[in-house]
């Protein structure tokens, strides 16, 4: 498996929209940014390159989830029924919540139905008592999509 890394600030990445829609997302390596710097600036004299929308970028934004707001479950616990992704650091993730009851509480996973509910994305859960070692908070939408 290709052992991905967190593109540096002054790095290029490529961003490429399929005719299905998908998006695809690379990253270069510095030698290879630096090259491909040189060779857009050499490009652009002749004519002038085309800078994505704003709009664009949100949707991209939008797409990937915020890895840096992982939290480890041992130190804090999201609100009952509250929806968020969640791994057990062995491959899996998946979008879920905390079901609170007398005993305790346990882990339920989505069931694949999401939608929207008060600008917050919601998805309803199937009981499950799933090892779950980290969760991240899903965001909320942009007021204006």
């Amino acid at each position: 498996m290709t052992k991905l890394e967190r593109l540096k600030i002054g790095n290029v990445g490529l961003i490429q929209e399929t005719k299905d829609g998908r998006i695809i997302q690379i990253a270069l390596t510095e030698k290879q940014s630096n090259m491909l710097q040189v060779f857009l600036a050499a490009l652009s004299k002749d004519q002038p390159l085309v800078q994505m929308t704003e709009e664009f970028d949100l949707i991209l934004k939008r797409d990937v989830p915020d890895t840096s707001k992982w939290v480890t479950s041992k130190d804090s616990l999201p609100e009952s029924f509250k929806t968020v992704w969640m791994t057990n650091g062995k491959g899996w993730v998946a979008l879920g919540c905390r079901v609170e009851f007398e005993e305790g509480y346990h882990w339920a996973e989505s069931n694949g139905v999401i939608y929207l509910e008060d600008n917050k994305i919601v998805t309803e859960c199937e009981s499950d008592d799933l090892d779950v070692t980290h969760w991240c908070p899903v965001p909320d939408l942009p007021e204006n999509i």
